[in-house]
């Protein structure tokens, strides 16, 4: 018998499933710590997490637009509340659809750092990364998170403008300063991309390799290379990813990276099982992942919305 507890219809009504009331028990603290690159298809940003009782692990996701996931046996032993079960989502490897599916609940509690949060909203779903979770947008913004990737560090609750050390490394090496658009629906933070004269709005995501879009790769006359591999999307969508054809210089506003061929070409809505807009100027060119960020030095402030570059 599963000790995961699913609450009644009535239960919900009476306790909503996103209360963040509780977290005013215990105040949070600005807080630094270091974190880890993973290598899974490009390196991901990981740091030690303690669920309750349970030791675990989280990449820090700005490209997932829930709050936190861990998969199903993590939850268990965590004593998640489960409340509601969403569908078929989750995979337990590429295009294999996990049985378990997808379930939302509530995290009794759980400590990054010096930090304690209660009662929080967690996405339970299955991902070939067993023992790594995810923390998200939602968790991202709420805690006006800066990853320094140079130093390998998290900031959490920290006004870059009020750090010391953070202004003046920003001050003493020629960094460039870019504007990130925040959009509320979808969570993510967005930058302006230029390639070959095509722009179009790109995730700051901060995992794995840069991402350019097909369609924006056709757009913006960049071949496809070899097949790479493929990418399987969390509802079970298996694409082909491609090397890029050809050396890519990034452009955001007047800054222009040095050409480079690294970097993946994939059907980002294909992955996502999801509909590309038909007006293609809405539609996202991809992604800027950890490999883009790392060799560019790269300071990401959420909570000023601004990345700053080398």
């Amino acid at each position: 018998m599963r000790n995961i507890i699913f609450l009644s219809v009535l239960s919900l009504i009476m306790h909503p499933v996103y209360s963040y009331a509780s977290t005013k028990n215990i105040p949070l603290k600005a807080d630094h710590f270091p974190f880890l690159l993973q290598e899974v298809s490009g390196n991901r940003p990981i740091i030690p997490i303690k669920l309750g009782r349970v030791h675990y692990h989280m990449m820090v996701h700005a490209n997932a637009d829930f709050y936190m996931q861990i998969n199903h046996s993590t939850a268990q032993s965590a004593d998640v509340i489960l409340r509601s079960h969403v569908g078929a989502y989750g995979i337990q490897q590429s295009g294999k659809i996990s049985a378990l599916g997808r379930d939302e609940g509530i995290l009794p509690s759980f400590q990054v750092g010096q930090n304690t949060w209660l009662n929080q909203p967690v996405s339970v779903f299955e991902t070939p990364a067993d023992g790594t979770g995810m923390l998200g947008l939602k968790w991202i913004s709420q805690n006006n998170v800066i990853v320094d990737f140079p130093d390998r560090e998290i900031y959490l609750n920290t006004d870059i403008n009020k750090s010391v050390r953070l202004e003046k490394k920003i001050r003493s090496i020629d960094y460039h300063a870019f504007k990130m658009d925040h959009d509320i629906k979808s969570g993510k933070y967005y930058l302006p991309v230029t390639i070959n004269g095509i722009t179009k709005k790109m995730v700051v995501s901060m995992v794995a390799s840069l991402i350019i879009d097909s369609k924006f790769a056709e757009e913006s006359g960049v071949p496809l290379g070899a097949v790479a591999g493929d990418s399987g999307g969390p509802s079970g969508a298996v694409e082909n990813n491609y090397y890029l054809g050809k050396p890519v210089a990034i452009q955001i506003g007047s800054w222009k990276a040095a050409e480079s061929q690294d970097g993946l070409i994939e059907d980002i809505y294909a992955y996502q099982k999801k509909s590309r807009p038909e007006q293609g100027n809405n539609s996202e060119g991809g992604a800027l992942g950890a490999d883009f960020l790392i060799s560019h030095h790269a300071i990401v402030d959420f909570g000023n919305y601004t990345l700053y570059l080398k």
